[in-house]
């Protein structure tokens, strides 16, 4: 019996070893398996879409400008992504600014993105991911940036059916050897859309290659790019007119009529050691100036637009491909010509220092205050001076008068927490109560377009994160300082504790969200527009003779200007207030000799009040080198601002800003 039954324990304890057996190896499966997909959906995830990315132009990038990315995203899966693009970068004191992009590609299938960031000085990497709707990485890669060469070079783009005759213009030092030149050429069939595509080329070299085929808005595009400062060069030759009409012809002031003639190509003692026989013509501008002859016949002339330059050549570049690379120092002579010493000097500054110094001009062009938010000193001095008075012998005497000394000290404490109260309500005008922002918005006014350049500062007086919305027709980029990071971008990138600037784009805004930054932390952008202009524009039929101003200024916009006045190379014609609909009569008007390049005299010969900083700030940047055309300058009223920014909708954020008007004038002197 007692065998049976422990014959029946055996039994029992091994099938319940058997069955423990069993259930441990069904787990070991099942985790194994759980681990084999967990690690196939890891492997899918992470290879579902393929990121590669080039930028500027072959790969080149100088900082202190806007950078060109073209992202090609390939989904390798069978699902749609559908998710965001995100552009990061470190900005001083490790900051993040990101840049987010919406974008849905079909499975199996490649798409490409392109997008331009602001890229400060110092910045040698950056990360790309792509991310769906859940925050979840689907892919990422980061690029380093080639930013070490491009200081000491000049990016030349070429735009030509014959890009290879052009060849000679690479590889050349000028400005004795501190430049070097690089060429790029562009895709004549792809032009750029937008100005910001352009801006990392110093300059734009159109030559064999007929106006006629490019479109309207790719010739706007150059343009606007010029007025920003950029150098377009144009070269002419057996094509005379046909080389520039219909968007360049309207520059000339007289008809080219190309001809076969002996052209001298850079001044020389020997007038036969330079000379060749080419199909040329002889160039003047409209308010330009002839900068190298041949046999005292103009042969390139150049003529500001903007803050650029505009130059056109008598010759085809591309018919003296022999010559020049032969004679290496042609190049320098046809660039110095062209870009005078001033604007090699500067092209050949650090970035570091172009970025920098861009910088702290906004900075302290953003350093304004609004007036109403200033306390009045003497006012808290007077309330202070009271208090005193009657917490001392005001009340101490008064209650020994009436034998109530006993109650001082409570009388004192109540006084105390009164007069702490009214000093309360008395700040509260003063104080910021959320985000708020400062603005400095200029406005070219043309016959045709108003050309818009908002400057925002955005603060906060908390350690929130808040957001701010501008439209969508506005291009929104951050004005950086520059970053001297150098560990690994994706680290810091993850880490939620450093201060992170995103731009999100989206369809019908795009949205600047600000997170870990300390109270009143300043964040710069710059914001741009154009728009068709149906309200007005400025006119005048002005005319300097003998040391007399003739004609008249018509304001037939919708803005009444105070502070006006006309800028005229070395000479400044104030004219006060000029209201909209306004015609004021220029004789009699006293015409100001000022020192040219003196930015601050210039601006205080105009305007003494808030507005002084914002002019030099202007006249600095946009009003460099020789101008030929005369420029109207005025400030907008604030209450004519009605407190209405034209770039959001948001509603909200106290402001406190300047706007000025700008407006190029046709005149003969």
């Amino acid at each position: 019996m007692k065998s049976s039954v422990s014959i029946q324990e055996e039994d029992d304890t091994g099938a319940g070893a058997s069955f423990f057996r069993f259930l441990s190896k069904r787990a070991l499966m099942l985790i194994a398996f759980l681990l084999l997909v967990l690690g196939a959906s890891i492997t899918a995830r992470a290879d579902t879409i393929d990121l590669s990315v080039t930028y500027g132009y072959q790969n080149i990038a100088k900082a202190g400008r806007y950078l060109p990315l073209n992202v090609h995203i390939e989904n390798t899966g069978e699902q749609t992504f559908s998710g965001y693009i995100h552009v990061y970068m470190v900005e001083s004191e490790n900051s993040v600014y990101e840049y987010q992009y919406k974008k849905t590609v079909e499975g199996e299938s490649e798409d490409n993105l392109s997008v331009t960031v602001s890229l400060s000085s110092g910045v040698n990497q950056i990360l790309v991911t792509a991310e769906d709707i859940n925050g979840t990485v689907m892919g990422s890669r980061r690029v380093g940036l080639d930013v070490a060469g491009s200081d000491a070079e000049l990016i030349v783009g070429i735009i030509s059916q014959s890009p290879e005759a052009l060849s000679y213009l690479g590889g050349v030092g000028i400005n004795n050897g501190i430049l070097r030149t690089r060429t790029v050429a562009l895709d004549i069939k792809n032009l750029p859309r937008d100005k910001s595509e352009l801006d990392q080329l110093d300059v734009l070299l159109i030559s064999d290659y007929p106006a006629e085929f490019m479109k309207d808005s790719e010739a706007r595009t150059i343009l606007d790019w010029v007025r920003k400062g950029g150098v377009l060069v144009l070269g002419t030759g057996s094509r005379g007119n046909q080389a520039l009409a219909p968007h360049f012809d309207g520059y000339l002031k007289n008809a080219l009529s190309p001809s076969s003639m002996k052209v001298q190509m850079v001044d020389s003692d020997d007038d036969q050691s330079d000379e060749m026989t080419l199909s040329a013509s002889a160039i003047t501008l409209n308010s330009g100036r002839e900068v190298m002859f041949s046999n005292n016949i103009p042969i390139l002339s150049t003529v500001t637009e903007g803050t650029g330059i505009i130059a056109i050549c008598g010759y085809d570049f591309c018919d003296i491909q022999r010559y020049a690379t032969d004679q290496v120092f042609y190049v320098d002579k046809l660039f110095t010509a062209i870009l005078g010493q001033s604007r090699m000097d500067k092209l050949s500054v650090a970035a570091t220092e172009r970025s920098l110094r861009l910088y702290w001009d906004i900075q302290s062009l953003m350093n304004m205050s609004d007036v109403r938010k200033i306390p009045e000193p003497m006012f808290y001095v007077s309330i202070l001076f009271a208090y005193v008075l009657l917490i001392g012998p005001g009340i101490y005497f008064y209650l020994r008068t009436h034998e109530m000394i006993r109650v001082y000290r409570s009388s004192v404490l109540v006084i105390t927490i009164l007069a702490t109260l009214l000093i309360w309500v008395m700040g509260v005008g003063t104080r910021f109560t959320g985000p708020f922002l400062t603005y400095a918005r200029i406005k070219d006014v043309s016959e045709d377009s108003i050309n818009e350049t908002d400057y925002i500062n955005l603060r906060s007086p908390y350690n929130k994160t808040y957001s701010f919305d501008v439209k969508s027709e506005y291009y929104v980029y951050p004005v950086l300082k520059g970053s001297d990071y150098n560990g690994d971008i994706q680290e810091i990138v993850m880490n939620s504790e450093k201060g992170h600037t995103t731009i999100s784009n989206y369809r019908d805004k795009t949205e600047i969200t600000i997170a870990n930054t300390a109270p009143f932390t300043a964040r710069y952008f710059e914001l741009n527009t154009k728009t068709p202009n149906t309200s007005g524009y400025f006119t005048t039929d002005m005319v300097y003779s003998s040391g007399e101003i003739k004609g008249s200024l018509r304001n037939s916009s919708q803005y009444s200007l105070t502070d006006a006045a006309i800028l005229i190379y070395g000479k400044v014609i104030r004219i006060g207030k000029l209201d909209a609909g306004e015609e004021v009569d220029l004789a009699g008007k006293e015409m100001i000799n000022v020192p040219v390049g003196d930015c601050q005299r210039i601006a205080e010969t105009v305007t003494t009040g808030s507005g002084l900083g914002f002019l030099k700030y202007y006249i600095s940047n946009y009003m460099t080198g020789y101008y030929g055309d005369a420029k109207l300058v005025g400030f907008v009223q604030d209450d004519e601002t009605e407190n209405f920014l034209d770039f959001t909708e948001q509603s909200g954020y106290e402001n406190y800003g300047a706007t000025m008007i700008v407006s190029s004038l046709a005149s003969s002197f």
